[in-house]
Parts: structure tokens; C-alpha cells; sequence
């Protein structure tokens, strides 16, 4: 996925809640976060294209990230992995998430 990547990712224990379909996993950990997407331990591998909601609980900033997203990539071995693409983002969501980068790109308390 690195190839298609617009943006850096920052590495992260930020943790994220996952709906797709009509199953809910609570508290998963993010691999890495980008303005693009996200990289996340998760227990079943979703289809490739299959849509999800996520709400991301960032560390340093007092608001849940909330979005939807597309499931760009599903790696099986070592561990379950998705990559997830965020998919129409405000401009709002687009803010407080550029906030939360900068502020663990700079070494700040996020995360």
C-alpha cells in the first residue's frame, strides 16, 4: 500500500472501534495513521472493498475521530492487518485529524 500513499503515516496506540456489516470489535489497536487511512490489528480479515465506520479515540485531543472508510488492503500472516482508506472526509474531520498528526510528529502528548 506504501506505493499509493499521498501522505506519511505516524505509528500509534491510538485505539479504534470498527463497524462493518453488522458486526461492532471494540477496541483495536492502530498499527499507524495517516491522512489517508489507517493500519489496524483486527481479528477477521474483511473483504477487500467492503465498507466500515470507525471512531478513533486519539490520544492529546479531546474528541473522538469519527469517519467512514474502505478496506484497501487485508493481510493475513503474520497477524490479521487491515488497511483501511478514509473515505469522504470533511473538512472538519480533516482538521482534527491533521491536528493529531502534528502533534505526534512533533512529539507532542498525542498518542
Amino acid at each position: 500500500m506504501s506505493e499509493n500513499r499521498k501522505s506519511i503515516r505516524i505509528l500509534t496506540d491510538a485505539i479504534v472501534d470498527v463497524a462493518a456489516d453488522d458486526e461492532v470489535v471494540l477496541f483495536h489497536k492502530i498499527r499507524d495513521i495517516g491522512e489517508g487511512g489507517i493500519s489496524i490489528e483486527f481479528p477477521t480479515l474483511e473483504p477487500v472493498g467492503s465498507l466500515v465506520d470507525l471512531s478513533i479515540s486519539l490520544a492529546g485531543i479531546e474528541q473522538i475521530f469519527e469517519c467512514s472508510g474502505v478496506v484497501a488492503r487485508a493481510i493475513a500472516a503474520p497477524m490479521p492487518i487491515l488497511g483501511i482508506r478514509f473515505t469522504g472526509l470533511s473538512d472538519e474531520q480533516l482538521a482534527l485529524l491533521r491536528r493529531f498528526l502534528a502533534m505526534r510528529a512533533g512529539g507532542g502528548e498525542a498518542g
